[in-house]
């Protein structure tokens, strides 16, 4: 594994000052941020599980995804359970969530990124052809 991994945390989403988070929590009557980030953690590791790609240790997500995770978790936060609100709402998150999921996608279907292992069926392109006769393999 050559990639850093580390936790997703509520206060990289919204800190537990921040107005946003305490109205959305209030409207909801709990803050559930906490368990919507456990959640986007195990998402991302999915996408990894679905591509076979190595996993860092458990509840960790790799740095480079920080992004998309914390993307993703703020619009379930700001979306889920919360009436429509175009302050919190906001196009700029929905799009950022979008991408991320997208992106997540990706990995998933092997469409962008390097896994672990080689895959099935595929010889090197540098390699030179192989030729066999009844007597030689050459190769």
């Amino acid at each position: 594994m050559n990639e850093p991994w580390s936790y997703l945390t509520d206060d990289e989403v919204f800190g537990a000052n921040v107005k946003e988070r305490q109205s959305i929590a209030a409207i909801r009557g709990k803050d559930d941020l906490p368990d919507i980030c456990s959640q986007v953690t195990g998402q991302i590791r999915q996408a990894y599980i679905f591509s076979n790609r190595e996993l860092g240790a458990e509840g960790t997500i790799p740095d480079g995804l920080k992004s998309h995770a914390v993307a993703i978790a703020t619009w379930r936060f700001v979306s889920e359970g919360v009436p429509e609100n175009s302050a919190l709402q906001t196009k700029a998150r929905q799009a950022a969530n979008a991408e991320a999921v997208n992106y997540l996608n990706q990995i998933a279907s092997l469409k962008i990124g390097r896994t672990g292992t080689p895959v099935f069926g595929r010889r090197g392109v540098d390699l030179p052809p192989r030729h066999f006769t009844d007597c030689t393999q050459d190769g």
